[in-house]
């Protein structure tokens, strides 16, 4: 990719679209099999293990899909939570951590539990 330095291209993106949960990464994209409820808060952590997309893991509500496309990441630069590369965006978040290493499969599913019961805590339901 001859623009891979530009911002746009460094950007990780974990969105919905069109009902669905999508993962984009320096220009490269995977759309999810997870549909995304209406109207109703749920969990989703993306985690990345090596310098290729397809080291990629997206859970959701307590399940999870590996990432098929291969696509090299740029893991130098800033990390941007919430914005659009342009212009901030508001996003409706309840709660988020980004960690320095991809989190095991039973380590994120800890975070979704005690998200769980910290949001049951303010009256807010998770799976």
């Amino acid at each position: 990719m001859a623009r891979h330095g530009h911002p746009l291209f460094q950007r990780w993106t974990l969105r919905d679209l069109s009902g669905q949960i999508r993962l984009e990464v320096a220009g490269a994209g995977h759309t999810t099999a997870f549909t995304v409820p209406a109207g109703a808060w749920f969990f989703v952590a993306a985690t990345q293990a090596g310098s290729n997309m397809n080291s990629c893991i997206v859970y959701f509500n307590g399940n999870s899909e590996a990432v098929p496309v291969s696509a090299a990441l740029n893991t130098q630069g800033n990390f941007f939570w919430g914005r659009r590369v342009a212009s901030p965006v508001a996003m409706e978040a309840a709660y988020g951590l980004v960690y320095n290493r991809a989190l095991s499969p039973a380590e994120v599913e800890q975070n979704r539990q005690a998200l769980a019961a910290i949001l049951a805590g303010r009256g807010m339901a998770l799976p």
